[in-house]
């Protein structure tokens, strides 16, 4: 998947429902549906409210850059831990 390219870039994305874990990793980023079916549904409703979904890209590629700073990913791994490191964050 290319979702951080495609995130940071501001594009909205839908897919088809992935592994559990990694969708709640994006949420409220991607727009996740159970079938193809349920895919359609979520384009057509985007499709149909105007203007809506270019706000709605810029509020996921902010959540995007929140959620992913890298000092945020390494104490998730517990990178820092491990390695009995402080790291102060601005």
């Amino acid at each position: 998947m290319r979702l951080a390219q495609l995130l940071s870039a501001g594009k909205l994305v839908l897919s088809e429902a992935s592994y559990a874990r990694d969708a709640a990793e994006y949420t409220h980023m991607v727009t996740f549906a159970p079938d193809a079916r349920a895919l359609a549904a979520e384009y057509r409703a985007l499709v149909a409210g105007g203007n809506d979904w270019q706000a709605a890209a810029r509020a996921s590629a902010r959540r995007f850059r929140e959620r992913f700073q890298p000092v945020d990913i390494f104490r998730r791994a517990g990178v820092y831990a491990r390695f009995g490191l402080i790291v102060q964050v601005s």
